[in-house]
């Protein structure tokens, strides 16, 4: 299922989904507790890639890929909320997508003294979610 991102609204969500370096990602514990993470991420014009460490978020979603994915407000306005389903995919699956994602976060990655190999190696499981719902204003 694809989220509608006609109109003045779909329009600034897809800026967003493109623009925007930070997306938080939630995820739930086997307790149903929410588990935000403030993550970078790629955006190919209908699914979402995240890079991970094999940390508690990946073991949320295996266990539960229902998440949620919240960009920060302007004072309360531009809010953007997207759920969607997560799954856990190939490096098959991320090389498509790698060259726009290294591209995007060129310099976040030299800001952290690192390369993209290191981050890559670092970083290993990738993340993809498939939008199902949008909601804001």
């Amino acid at each position: 299922m694809a989220i509608e991102l006609s109109g003045d609204f779909g329009k600034r969500v897809q800026k967003r989904l493109t623009d925007e370096e930070i997306v938080w990602l939630t995820t739930v514990w086997k307790d149903r507790t929410p588990e935000p993470s403030p993550v970078w991420f790629y955006w190919d014009g209908s699914k979402i890639f995240i890079r991970s460490q094999p940390t508690v978020k990946v073991r949320n979603i295996e266990a539960s890929p229902r998440v949620t994915l919240n960009f920060n407000s302007d004072g309360g306005a531009n809010v953007v909320i997207i759920n969607g389903t997560a799954r856990v995919v190939t490096d098959e699956d991320f090389a498509r997508v790698r060259g726009n994602y290294v591209a995007k976060y060129a310099e976040g990655i030299k800001e952290l003294g690192t390369s993209d190999r290191e981050m890559t190696n670092l970083y290993s499981v990738t993340l993809e979610i498939e939008p199902t719902k949008l909601r804001g204003h």
